[in-house]
């Protein structure tokens, strides 16, 4: 929710492309750094994905909440377009 509020500070309207994208990726690690108080290191989503991977710790919730946001969106596609063979991504 806290992430939600602060793109939506930023953007009005957050469409599931602000969050799962390679831009959408640096959004989130943007957005967890503002709600933990701390200015952002990682100037691309390439580094958020290499920081966290080296342990950053937001990096990594970052990575883990995109994470978790396109296995949303997939199940989604897939309940409303009746998928029956399967999901590749």
């Amino acid at each position: 929710d806290q992430i939600l509020c602060v793109l939506r500070r930023r953007y009005g309207r957050v469409s599931a492309e602000r969050v799962v994208s390679g831009p959408g990726l640096l959004n989130l690690y943007e957005a967890l750094c503002e709600i933990e108080g701390t200015s952002p290191t990682c100037p691309t989503p390439r580094e958020v994905g290499e920081r966290a991977a080296l342990g950053d710790r937001l990096a990594a919730l970052a990575v883990e909440r995109f994470m978790l946001s396109l296995a949303t969106l997939a199940g989604d596609m897939v309940l409303t377009f009746g998928a029956t063979g399967g999901l590749y991504i």
